[in-house]
């Protein structure tokens, strides 16, 4: 029975994005609409770290409620805990909002893993995981167990019709999707986007609750990533050379207005799926240097846990760097198309080879790089954030394309229309809420 209402409830999502899809072709829709009830996770019932609401951070000073009431007093005061410099009260609404973004908030990058990456244009796509969502039987799960509809060899594996691959994707007790995806219907366009709750929450089995800041430890992000139709687009994350595979048929126009030739797309992808998929679970490599090191993925119970970062890049800025590291992921890891001026200094490719390489085999038309194109200006026709850097919802910082230890890609994440950083110095400020159970 349970099993049953599961489907139904799986269908009845897809018949609803469909309806809406034809019915609503400007109307834009993302699920889920909200962050997981606090009554569902072990949040209620543990210790909070003592992070004070009314106090204030000032790019990484922390000015304790008592010393904030004190200055709030007198006009210097006041100017001194302006958010003109910098300042950031921590109030529950920010705290609040943070939690929002930790779980639903992609900053677009939805565009980059649907129409790029190609994440559900392969085996793992919205039918089979409907299908292993619908098989829990509304019970929750750690490690979503995905069939394989037909024989595909990835990176020189091969999986077999009907083999349940372990993703290490969680889902919650009656949830419809895993944590840390969220679906966007944008016109007629279905898509899925990541947030942190991929990486940074986890489900317990027994209870079904969720374990919030927890790492997710056997989160197979590289099989995930393996598996899109165009994860040559990640060839930063491993040790895969374009420069140094074989030239295919795709001709491109580069930096000096020369015609070449691109690197064979399909041996490109096999390579760059062989390194992903020797990942061990709950790792990932979030250094976009071209070299396949990843490292295991961190928990978020992040107060009184600074410095961040091994390499020291964020050290400095709101929350003693916290909000420099939640932006690293979402200004650097989930878009590479942002790093296409800065390709020549940090990987030595001509910006055109660079994005040419990522764009050529796109799983979307849109962004699908056309023979004799230059990848630059081909880009510019379907880039979703005209006039900022790559795909991704960022803005420029100042000193821009450089980067610095405070933002080291030279951008900030963060949504239109918003004061700059809000929705990071919120998840920030609701990381330092967190501890384990």
């Amino acid at each position: 029975m349970k099993t049953a209402n599961s489907l139904r409830s799986i269908l009845l999502l897809i018949s609803l994005l469909i309806v809406v899809s034809f019915v609503g072709y400007r109307l834009e829709l993302a699920l889920p609409t909200r962050a997981p009830k606090l009554a569902n996770t072990f949040t209620p019932v543990t210790q909070p770290p003592p992070q004070e609401v009314g106090s204030y951070d000032v790019l990484g000073i922390t000015v304790s409620k008592a010393e904030a009431e004190q200055l709030l007093r007198t006009e210097e005061g006041r100017v001194q805990l302006a958010p003109e410099n910098g300042a950031v009260a921590i109030t529950d609404d920010l705290i609040n909002k943070g939690r929002d973004a930790f779980y639903r908030e992609t900053f677009g990058n939805e565009y980059f893993f649907t129409d790029v990456v190609g994440a559900i244009a392969g085996p793992l796509n919205l039918v089979t995981m409907g299908k292993a969502i619908a098989a829990l039987g509304g019970q929750p799960t750690s490690n979503l167990q995905v069939p394989i509809d037909n024989d595909v060899v990835i990176g020189g594996r091969t999986f077999t019709a009907g083999t349940l691959v372990d993703t290490g994707l969680d889902v919650p007790a009656g949830a419809l999707l895993p944590l840390g995806m969220q679906t966007v219907k944008s016109g007629a366009k279905l898509r899925v986007g990541l947030t942190c709750a991929l990486c940074h929450a986890s489900v317990d089995t027994k209870t079904g609750r969720i374990l919030e800041g927890a790492p997710n430890v056997d989160l197979d992000s590289g099989l995930l990533q393996a598996f899109g139709t165009n994860s040559a687009a990640m060839f930063r994350a491993t040790g895969v050379k374009p420069a140094e595979m074989p030239l295919g048929e795709q001709t491109y126009i580069n930096t000096a207005g020369q015609k070449a030739r691109l690197p064979d797309a399909k041996m490109l992808e096999d390579a760059v799926d062989a390194q992903l998929l020797a990942w061990a679970p709950g790792n990932f490599d979030s250094t976009p240097d071209n070299v396949n090191n990843p490292s295991q993925i961190p928990s978020s119970y992040t107060f009184d846990t600074h410095p961040y970062g091994w390499s020291g890049f964020a050290s400095v800025g709101w929350f003693q760097g916290l909000t420099t590291l939640n932006n690293n992921v979402h200004a650097a890891n989930s878009d590479p198309t942002n790093d296409t001026y800065n390709a020549k200094y940090l990987l030595g490719l001509d910006q055109e080879t660079y994005l040419g390489v990522i764009l050529q085999n796109a799983a979307d038309r849109r962004f699908r790089l056309p023979d004799g194109a230059k990848p630059t200006k081909f880009f510019e026709k379907g880039d979703p954030t005209p006039g900022e850097p790559g795909i991704n919802e960022v803005i420029r910082m100042p000193g821009y394309p450089k980067g610095s230890i405070f933002m080291l890609d030279g951008f900030i994440a963060g949504s239109p229309g918003l004061p700059v950083g809000t929705e990071l110095n919120g998840m920030s400020a609701y990381q330092n809420t967190l501890a384990p159970p």
